[in-house]
Parts: structure tokens; C-alpha cells; sequence
């Protein structure tokens, strides 16, 4: 088993080897000894069933009671592809005739790689989903990956931990009405800050009024509503910025606006839940950042050895099993996992 975990990220003539002088991997294998080109087709040729191997060893966690606490960390992180930099597409798109297609150049590090996206288990830092994608950024993963992670565990409830890069209003939104409770910062966005001015968490919602009250006291009269890149959005302000003591600090402008979506209590909710929980951060870091450290280490300097987004998906979906196999020897012993193991 160990020797299994070991070899997945090594190359096909390395596993070749492996398989002829490693005495673990000889009897995990029953002394097969494939060449290099048979172990090379079987990971092309079968990558659907061995991406399906995942769930179902996800589901053997939860027959052995690994997966009960319902409560899961989301996260991203680059991985480098095997093509070299030249080989991509100047808008940073897909290669047009050179194999490895799909691959990105990861935002401010010129890295061409991969985005895997990794849903992990809090309780026993178990991987429950994983997802190779080629998206330079996390905020329309949310939703995607947290419906996986509730499938996979079961919890309907599920509790979903990620950091402020996922913030998106209709990903949340999403993920509400499905049962899934977010909980991730949101960012600011707003320069009002940095220059000594109040934010828009300075302004109180009042919502038996449906209105906002200003760090003055005043309230914002309700003024239009329009609709924006498909959100459909309110506009709050007042008049008596003009007159007001604080005015330097409210606005360089006549009044200060402030808007509010339609589902704004989904995010209001969001909020609540990280100020009840101050340490839900420092849980997911602690949680899913490991787990990324671990598979960069395993698989070496170079990451992926595949090419093209289909078989980089098959490559991880051979990596992530090695994991969770042995965080179940770690927890449990070899043992119970060869018994729990079907034959």
C-alpha cells in the first residue's frame, strides 16, 4: 500500500522499474511487471473509471465513520502543467496546436498550470471532492464544489469553509438554496477605508424599516432600483450629508449611496455565521492548506507529468486516493482498511 501511494506521481518508465525491484509494489501488483507503454495506455485508456474510483472510495470513509461531522474546507491551488511557457497561448488561453490544451498561466507568477480545486473534511482532514479545472480564479467554484462535498459526505447541512478569492453573491446564493451554510470573509472592495471614510459596514440595515441608518443617525430614503451585470440592485441615499458634522467622513460627494442586492440578507447571513465563528478561518487553513502541501510534495518539482485537461484529471484522481488511503492507515491501521476494502 505505501509503495502504491509512492508511485502514482512517478512517470510510466519509472513505475516500469518500480514494478521489477520494489518488493511492496511487487506484492500489492502480484509480480506484474507491465512496460512502460502498457502502464502509459491503461491511465489514458481508463481515465473515466479511475476518476469514478474516488467517490467510491469516499463512500467506504463514510461506511467506516470518517465523515461525520458535516462540516468541510474548500480551497484552490495552482499546480505546475508539464508544458513549458512558450507552448501557450498568448491570451493565456488553450494551446492551439501543441498538446497539453486547458493549461493557464496562474494570474502574477507567469507558472503555466492548473487550478485544482479540493473539498476536504475538517474532522479528519480527508479529501471528500477534488476538481482539475483551468479557471485562473476561485469565484465560480463555489457552488460546484460544495455540491460535491454534500453529495459525498451525505450531510444535506453541510457546512463549507473557504476563503474571500470564492466570494461571489449568486454562488452563495446558490449554495443557500440547496441547504449548503457558507461561511468565507467577504472582500473590500471599496477604497473608503483606506481613506479614512466610513465602509458600507458602517451603515446599520434596518429591516423592519427596509432602510439603512448612517453612522450619523440619518436614514437612507429609497431612491431606484436597477439591474446590473443580471443582479437586480436598490439605491439608498440621503440628502443630509451636506449638513452633517461628520460629512468628511461620510462622502467627498453631494450624498453618500449605498446599495443593496435583492437576496443581500443571504450575504448578511454569511457575515453572521463568521462573526460567531472567528476561528472558521484559521480552521480552513489548517484543514485544506496541509493537504495541498502534501500532494505538491509527493508529486515533485514538476506536478503534473500528464498532458491535456482529461488525463491531468485522471493524474490527480490517482494522487488523491493515495492520500486518503493513507490518512486512513494514519487514523485507523493497515488492518481495518484491507478489511473494509472489498476484494
Amino acid at each position: 500500500m505505501p509503495a502504491a501511494h509512492a508511485a502514482v506521481g512517478l512517470s510510466s518508465r519509472r513505475l516500469e522499474r518500480e514494478a521489477g525491484r520494489n518488493v511492496e509494489l511487487m506484492w500489492l501488483t502480484g509480480r506484474l511487471a507491465p512496460d512502460f507503454k502498457t502502464i502509459a495506455d491503461f491511465r489514458r485508456d481508463n481515465g473515466p473509471a479511475i476518476q469514478a474510483a474516488c467517490p467510491q472510495f469516499v463512500v467506504l470513509c463514510r461506511q467506516l465513520g470518517l465523515l461525520a461531522g458535516g462540516i468541510v474546507a474548500l480551497d484552490g491551488s495552482r499546480f505546475k502543467a508539464v508544458n513549458a511557457r512558450p507552448q501557450l497561448h498568448p491570451g493565456g488561453g488553450p494551446a492551439p496546436h501543441r498538446a497539453g490544451r486547458g493549461e493557464h498561466r496562474a494570474k502574477g507568477t507567469g507558472m503555466v498550470g492548473y487550478n485544482v480545486q479540493a473539498v476536504v473534511d475538517t474532522g479528519r482532514h480527508l479529501i471528500v471532492a477534488h476538481a482539475v479545472t483551468t479557471t485562473g480564479h476561485d469565484r465560480t467554484q463555489l457552488a460546484h464544489m460544495s455540491r460535491q462535498g454534500q453529495a459525498a459526505t451525505g450531510h444535506e447541512a453541510l457546512s463549507v469553509l473557504a476563503d474571500r478569492g470564492y466570494f461571489s453573491g449568486e454562488e452563495i446564493l446558490a449554495c443557500a438554496q440547496v441547504g449548503i451554510a457558507v461561511t468565507l470573509p467577504r472582500p473590500l472592495t471599496s477604497g473608503a477605508k483606506a481613506e479614512g471614510r466610513f465602509g458600507k459596514q458602517d451603515f446599520v440595515y434596518e429591516p423592519e424599516a427596509d432602510a439603512y441608518r448612517c453612522p450619523a443617525g440619518e436614514r437612507l430614503s429609497y431612491r431606484y432600483t436597477n439591474v446590473e451585470g443580471g443582479l437586480t440592485l436598490r439605491r439608498d441615499w440621503t440628502t443630509a450629508c451636506r449638513d452633517c458634522t461628520i460629512e468628511a467622513r461620510g462622502t467627498p460627494a453631494q450624498e453618500r449611496r449605498v446599495t443593496r442586492w435583492e437576496h443581500e440578507a443571504v450575504l448578511e447571513a454569511v457575515q453572521r455565521r463568521l462573526d460567531k465563528d472567528p476561528h472558521a478561518m484559521r480552521t480552513r487553513r489548517q484543514t485544506v492548506e496541509h493537504v495541498f502541501g502534501t500532494l505538491k510534495d509527493w508529486m515533485g518539482a514538476t506536478h503534473f507529468r500528464m498532458r491535456r485537461l482529461r488525463n491531468v484529471a485522471t493524474e490527480m484522481s490517482l494522487q488523491v486516493p493515495a492520500y486518503n488511503r493513507k490518512r486512513i492507515m494514519a487514523l485507523l491501521g493497515t488492518g481495518p482498511l484491507l478489511t473494509a476494502l472489498p476484494a
